[in-house]
């Protein structure tokens, strides 16, 4: 039973851990784009061109937010991973 369990508190802690590396790369990978682009919009306002700055940087805001709300996920899958380690390490020993 003991290996039982404890080849599922393995696995779901491995799952756990995957989902977190993948939103540390979503965050990173939203901010790099977020900043870019708005690098871009700067650029192209300072060309003249109004309007494709505004459009860019409507999509750096969203890349922003994209990056803000993984992060936001990470915290509340972290927290909870923490809470799932300290319940599974004094039940299961």
């Amino acid at each position: 039973m003991k290996a039982q369990i404890n080849g599922r508190t393995s696995a779901v802690r491995a799952l756990a851990l995957t989902q977190m590396r993948r939103l540390t790369n979503e965050v990173s990978a939203d901010e790099t784009l977020a900043h870019a682009v708005a690098q871009s919009a700067e650029a192209f306002e300072q060309a003249g061109c109004f309007g494709e700055a505004e459009a860019l940087r409507l999509v750096a805001r969203h890349h922003r937010i994209r990056g803000l709300e993984a992060r936001s996920r990470f915290v509340i899958l972290q927290t909870a991973y923490t809470s799932l380690q300290a319940y599974l390490d004094d039940t299961v020993d």
